[in-house]
């Protein structure tokens, strides 16, 4: 089943609200990130045990000599390869435009499964249940194909698994939407072969992902004004 959060239905109209708002673009892009975090953060330990530790600022004094901490900045929402390259980690450009494409892509088919895991105790409210329905029959309509890059040889295997990924989601957002408009009360329990195998091939991808990251840390650079050696053929 999907984790279902707990949902106050005295503030059911908040609820309309948050999914109606730009808040849930934000969400499925920190929940992508946040995955990507986890994926790539055990190898990136040793790069950033290398990197200086930022020193805190004071905290900021009131009136009467009192003080108080500072209260850092929003963080603007950052795309799947600025994370890869924040980590410490290299991407060619190539590879860069087409994990950004990937990513975006891919949101469009996730901002469903969020709402519906939103929605999933207030689905009756006519508001809720229409937005859900709508998203869920967007999703039918998507191409998992039509990515606007085409990937590098070196993320063909993610590219494969990305696509696989989101053909499972659409089946599953259709069964989802084939529930909901015959009322049927365990409509979420109709995608959930389709899921199972979506959020599969989402770990699949994550450690397609993680491997090929690790591997490229671990190449031996090429000394300044060298190029690599280039291996004999078979």
């Amino acid at each position: 089943m999907l984790p279902r959060r707990v949902l106050d239905r005295r503030g059911s109209e908040a609820i309309v609200g948050l999914l109606w708002g730009k808040e849930q673009g934000l969400l499925a892009r920190w929940l992508v990130g946040l995955t990507l975090w986890l994926a790539v953060s055990a190898a990136a330990a040793p790069v950033a045990a290398q990197q200086p530790t930022p020193t805190p600022s004071p905290p900021a004094e009131q009136a009467g000599g009192e003080t108080t901490e500072a209260v850092p900045p929003p963080m603007p929402a950052q795309s799947i390869s600025q994370v890869i390259r924040n980590a410490g980690y290299s991407l060619t450009p190539e590879e860069a435009a087409y994990l950004d494409a990937d990513e975006q892509l891919t949101d469009r088919f996730v901002n469903a499964v969020i709402t519906a895991d939103l929605a999933v105790d207030t689905v009756n409210e006519p508001a809720v249940r229409q937005l859900l329905m709508d998203q869920l029959r967007e999703v039918t309509q998507l191409d998992p194909a039509s990515l606007s890059v085409q990937p590098p040889p070196s993320l063909q295997p993610l590219h494969q698994l990305g696509q696989l990924r989101r053909e499972a989601l659409q089946r599953t957002a259709r069964a989802w939407l084939t529930g909901l408009e015959e009322n049927d009360p365990f409509w979420i329990n109709r995608g959930m072969d389709a899921y199972t195998q979506a959020r599969q091939a989402e770990a699949d991808w994550y450690a397609a992902l993680r491997q090929r990251l690790i591997a490229t840390a671990a190449a031996p650079a090429a000394a300044p004004g060298q190029t690599p050696t280039p291996r004999p053929g078979p």
